[in-house]
């Protein structure tokens, strides 16, 4: 998965200090989520105009869609280079734990190198359980790095649009206390993307409490 734009791991030596926070959002295109229009789009660019506005953290941002196959609707790059999403397509089935392993992948192998401080949130957004991910490789694949990335510090969330987020939470290995079960309707979708992204503020004391609880673990770990 080419999840990065070939220039954002240069750009971090622009943050000047500021707290590093990589950001993905992973949203449903499943043929089941038409029904909110482009409601999606809308929360999506919403995040973006947000972390723009943010001159106190240096953000870092992108999408990546799931439907029968994943699509990186938005390559991660600093936010203030970020173009905001132009379409939103709904097609096919749910191809949910391959695409969040993918990512989880792709980030593992960028940012865990970085020295400096950092941040990472992933937000996963579904109506619907995965039902097209190949077994029994998944979820079991997934539950294996979402381990290791969760003992590094990193969070990872998960939404369910009319369904129980707390079981995907945990078919996917996520902290089940971070899931949110919430009713399939537009407004919630508006919501739950809004309230991840009020969460990415933090300050510099916030962010270093962060990284040396993450150095604590992996010391524990050796």
């Amino acid at each position: 998965m080419n999840l990065f734009d070939p220039t954002t791991m240069v750009k971090l030596l622009n943050a000047q200090g500021r707290p590093i926070v990589f950001s993905v959002l992973i949203m449903d295109k499943s043929d089941s989520m038409d029904i909110h229009g482009n409601a999606p789009k809308d929360a999506i660019n919403q995040h973006i105009r947000t972390l723009k506005a943010d001159e106190e953290n240096f953000h870092v941002t992108g999408v990546v869609g799931f439907a029968s196959e994943y699509s990186v609707d938005i390559p991660m790059n600093v936010a203030s280079e970020v173009s905001e999403l132009v379409q939103y397509n709904t097609n096919g089935c749910t191809c949910l734990y391959e695409t969040v392993e993918l990512v989880l992948s792709a980030l593992l192998e960028k940012v865990s190198p970085i020295e400096i401080p950092y941040r990472v949130v992933l937000a996963v957004f579904s109506d619907g359980e995965d039902n097209k991910s190949q077994r029994p490789l998944y979820p079991e694949k997934l539950q294996v790095i979402s381990k290791k990335v969760i003992q590094l510090g990193w969070e990872l969330r998960c939404v369910g649009f009319g369904i129980d987020a707390h079981f995907i939470a945990q078919q996917m290995g996520f902290q089940t206390w971070n899931a949110k079960s919430m009713a399939n309707s537009t407004c919630n979708i508006e919501y739950s993307v809004r309230d991840i992204t009020s969460g990415l503020r933090l300050s510099p004391d916030i962010l270093k409490i962060i990284n040396d609880s993450r150095r604590f673990q992996g010391a524990t770990e050796k």
